[in-house]
């Protein structure tokens, strides 16, 4: 085989490396942020009501929950859970608020609405006795815009009305606001590059000469010789291995947050101003609210039609 050739056969199969070689990894962008990420925004001793914190990408449906933790027992329960106009919760085909109620709703009388002129969900829950459960109140669905731009921030606020203990006096807690951030997917792609390599043949000719002599005789007395050639060729090769091709891998994958799972800080601009999808301004840390017997909450309008939610309580 010729010198030219073995090097063009090396070129071809670098070549065919490359293309094969070449590969993209994608992760999926929905994450919720878990509450022992969150301790920091909770406080003890009294009920937290916490809305979720989740990354999602645009077009995706989310799959939001409100949740109840450090439980100090309640038997009522008025919430609202305000929502930006760009992401409305979805509804069932009769056009109903689509809601799924958790395992801390379980056994109380319960009552849900969507009133999407003032943009709030409304929750309310009785029950004669304590409900000391944490875990999930209910979950609802937010479809994210799809031409939502990346970093994109829709908060979510909650508002309590009122909350009762089963002797319909008020009890301390705490609202957890929250948000959903869009995050578009993180593609980890691995490349390999080929390296060109060149194969080196040595050949090595040698050449053996034989004489034999011929006699003829002829009538005049004369004698002639005839000389005969004979050449042979021998060719040896030698090879250099191909050296293995260099793998270089290219990394290219979004900057995201810290979380306990992923080891990203969920809240890097926590000192700064962030623009919400609605345009506002933004706090980059979650805004919360403490709130002790006694104090009323005048932000909340859990408007179910034309009326609001109101839930039974001792007159004194």
């Amino acid at each position: 085989m010729s010198l030219l050739k073995k090097i063009s056969m090396a070129l071809t199969g670098a070549a065919a490396l490359a293309i094969c070689s070449a590969a993209a990894v994608t992760a999926y962008a929905f994450e919720r942020v878990e509450l022992t990420d969150r301790a920091s925004e909770m406080k003890d001793g009294v009920l937290n009501v916490i809305a979720d914190e989740i990354y999602a990408e645009p077009g995706e449906t989310v799959k939001y929950q409100v949740v109840v933790q450090n439980n100090t027992g309640y038997s009522s329960m008025g919430l609202g859970l305000y929502y930006e106009e760009a992401l409305p919760p979805k509804k069932d085909t009769a056009g109903n608020l689509l809601i799924e109620m958790g395992n801390v709703s379980l056994g109380m009388s319960l009552i849900s609405d969507l009133n999407e002129t003032k943009r709030i969900v409304s929750y309310g829950a009785t029950k004669e006795s304590l409900n000391t459960l944490n875990g999930v109140l209910y979950t609802i669905q937010f479809d994210v815009p799809a031409d939502a731009a990346d970093g994109t921030v829709y908060p979510l606020k909650l508002v309590m009305e009122d909350v009762f203990d089963d002797q319909q006096e008020d009890i301390p807690y705490k609202t957890v606001d929250g948000w959903i951030t869009v995050r578009k997917k993180a593609v980890t792609t691995t490349v390999t590059v080929p390296t060109t390599t060149t194969s080196t043949t040595t050949s090595t000719s040698i050449t053996t000469t034989t004489t034999s002599p011929t006699i003829t005789t002829s009538t005049s007395t004369s004698s002639s010789v005839t000389t005969t050639s004979t050449t042979t060729t021998v060719t040896t090769t030698s090879f250099v291995p191909e050296p293995p091709p260099v793998t270089t891998t290219l990394t290219v994958q979004t900057t995201e947050p810290k979380t306990s799972k992923t080891g990203r800080d969920i809240n890097p601009d926590k000192d700064k101003t962030v623009t919400t999808a609605a345009g506002g301004k933004k706090s980059g840390s979650v805004q919360t609210g403490d709130v002790t017997p006694g104090v009323a909450v005048a932000a909340l309008l859990l408007a179910v039609g034309t009326g609001a939610v109101m839930l039974p309580r001792k007159k004194h």
